[in-house]
């Protein structure tokens, strides 16, 4: 499911605004979460507040997600634009759409990208709901005497209006005084000019059938108007008033429930306590000997664990003391410093015999 943005931004606010109209956005998110109801070219153009408008946006789209039942917090209105877009594009590919829009578009709060999100994710929620586009119904030809009595109407209406215009310009010259004798031509024709018509019937009705919804005018009310907070209070006063009789009954009735099960847990405990006195004393003279018995216990234990103590180091002097008695006496008892001695004594022997040899040399040759 690709994110469409063949259109301009100003033509899809239009459908958008129809299809938020299906689902009676004003009711479950305007009134609900206190937004104002949107204009037809709110996310189209950008707003002179860009922030709220960002965060009109990510709540929509929160709205939105949740009633497909995929979760998505609504964030808060000073959260990080850009993580924020960021989310809002990564929960869109886990629900299947496919998007090629940097989060920097969205993060504008307008545009073709924010459009094309909420053009979709509506779309998707009307199919959800089984919602089907049908092709207009026309109803069937008339005979002539209904186009005539139509065309008829319509003049009338149009004679209508040109009666009120005139009526007008009627007012506005009360106080004019018209020159004596002279009368305008409009004047004289303004009571036998029939005015004719050469529009097409059919092409007159699907006019109208196009501008009749911007042809009605909705006031909408302003929640932060003090009229619409006095009938708010009103209707909670008498939604209250409604409630108030039987809920009492029933706080009344839960009262009573709570006051004898207190009676009932105090009785009980009276009786507990008065026949396992006994019990309870020599439970409380066995936990007093046990703990006695558990302090014994543990000053015995803190003993045996310091002559333990004491005893391993005993040992390890021992030790040292053995190691170093066996080191001396394999000295004591070892010849090989002797035999050492020896080797070297005779070394000296020899070398001391060749130097006599070489000295006798010397002198003998020295001398002849």
């Amino acid at each position: 499911r690709a994110l469409e943005t063949d259109t301009s931004p100003s033509i899809m606010m239009e459908d958008i605004l129809e299809k938020l109209k299906l689902i009676d956005y004003e009711k479950k998110f305007c009134d609900m979460k206190n937004f104002k109801p949107l204009n037809r070219q709110y996310f189209a153009m950008p707003n002179p507040n860009p922030n709220e408008q960002f965060f009109y946006f990510t709540s929509l789209v929160s709205w939105l997600m949740q009633r497909q039942g995929h979760f998505f917090p609504a964030p808060m209105q000073y959260d990080d634009p850009n993580a924020t877009a960021t989310n809002i594009l990564q929960e869109l590919k886990k629900m299947g759409f496919s998007t090629d829009f940097s989060p920097a578009k969205l993060k504008q709060g307008h545009g073709d990208a924010v459009c094309a999100v909420l053009s979709n994710l509506l779309d998707y929620t009307l199919e959800s709901t089984g919602f089907r586009w049908q092709k207009p119904s026309f109803p069937p030809e008339s005979n002539f005497q209904d186009d005539q009595t139509i065309e008829d109407e319509g003049e009338a209406s149009v004679a209508e209006v040109a009666d009120e215009v005139i009526g007008a310009e009627d007012d506005d010259d009360v106080y004019a005084e018209p020159a004596l004798g002279t009368t305008s031509k409009k004047e004289e024709d303004r009571g036998t000019t029939v005015i004719q018509t050469q529009v097409d019937p059919e092409q007159w009705k699907l006019e109208l059938e196009r501008v009749e919804p911007q042809l009605k005018v909705v006031l909408q009310p302003d929640h932060k108007e003090w009229r619409t907070h006095v009938e708010q209070t009103r209707i909670h006063q008498s939604t209250i008033a409604e409630a108030l009789p039987e809920t009492r009954s029933q706080l009344e009735r839960i009262l009573s429930d709570v006051n004898n099960a207190i009676e009932k847990i105090a009785t009980r405990e009276k009786y507990i306590n008065t026949n396992l006195e006994m019990l309870i004393a020599d439970y409380k003279a066995a936990q007093q000997k046990l703990t006695e018995v558990t302090n014994t216990y543990n000053e015995h234990t803190d003993f045996v664990n310091n002559k333990q103590q004491r005893l391993a180091d005993i040992t390890n002097e021992l030790d040292s003391v053995k190691s170093d008695m066996e080191s001396r006496n394999g000295s004591m008892t070892d010849t090989a410093p002797v035999v050492r001695i020896k080797q070297s004594l005779q070394r000296l022997k020899t070398e001391t015999k060749q130097m006599e040899i070489r000295i006798g040399v010397v002198e003998h040759t020295l001398l002849q």
